[in-house]
C-alpha cells in the first residue's frame, strides 16, 4: 500500500504477482477528538518495476468511522 497524501502518512508497499490475490489492512490513527466522525478515501494503485512509468489508480474505497 502506498500513501501519498495525508498528514503523517507512511509509504508501505504491498506486493502481489499477476493473477494472484492479496489482502491489505490499512491502519489509520485519527488525531481528531473522541466522538468525531472522520471520513476519506483509501486509493489502491498499481505499479510495475518493469514498466518504467507510474502505475494506475485501480480503485478508491470510501471509509467513515467515529473516533473512539
Amino acid at each position: 500500500m502506498t500513501t501519498v497524501q495525508g498528514r503523517g502518512a507512511r509509504v508501505v508497499p504491498a506486493h502481489s504477482y499477476a493473477g494472484a490475490g492479496s489482502t491489505i489492512g490499512p491502519a489509520m490513527t485519527p488525531t481528531a477528538s473522541v466522538g468525531t466522525v472522520v471520513h476519506g478515501t483509501v486509493y489502491v494503485d498499481s505499479d510495475s518495476a518493469f514498466s518504467g512509468v507510474m502505475g494506475s489508480e485501480l480503485t478508491g474505497i470510501p471509509y467513515s468511522c467515529t473516533v473512539g
